[in-house]
Parts: C-alpha cells; structure tokens; sequence
C-alpha cells in the first residue's frame, strides 16, 4: 500500500473522530442551555418540547429541529443567507 493512501487514510479518520467529539460536545453544550423536554404518550411514542426561544437567543438563524426515531439525528435546524453559509459551520458560526 502506497504509504500516501495510508498518510491520507489515518488522516481522514482522526478528522471523522475529531468531528464526532466535537458534535457531542455541542449537543452536550446545547441542551445545557436549551431546556428540551421528551414526554412518552399511552402508545410509545416520544414528542419532544423545545424551548424555541432560548434556542433564538442561541442563533437567530435558527428555523427548526429535526429528530428521526431511532438514529442518532436530533439538531436543531439553521438556514443562513445562503445554502453555503452551515455547510461547514455549526450552531454557534464557528468553522465545523
């Protein structure tokens, strides 16, 4: 193996595991100042309450929340003035 695939290869690897602590600390960071509330009903099912007005204080730019059932997809939603803008920026605007 070409030793530039595996430089490269480790590379990308401890920049994926990097990103994914990074994520969690802001989800972490996140619901400290976000108060979100997940109440279950008589079926199962988990809706959850979230403090839209905190989560405005946090990012202006702030327009919704998606949560998917069974995966680890629970953010808060953000659109910029352009569709560039969150591509590689979290919540707070910092570079992610």
């Amino acid at each position: 193996m070409s030793p530039i695939i595996l430089i490269y290869s480790g590379y990308q690897i401890i920049y994926w595991v990097n990103s994914n602590i990074e994520l969690k600390r802001m989800k972490k960071v996140l619901a400290e100042v976000v108060k979100i509330e997940e109440n279950e009903d008589e079926n199962g099912e988990v809706t959850k309450t979230i403090d839209f007005e905190k989560l405005l204080e946090t990012n202006k730019d702030v327009v919704g929340w998606i949560s998917i059932k069974n995966t680890k997809v629970d953010y808060a939603i953000v659109q910029g003035k352009d569709n560039e803008y969150y591509l590689k920026r979290n919540i707070n605007k910092k570079k992610s």
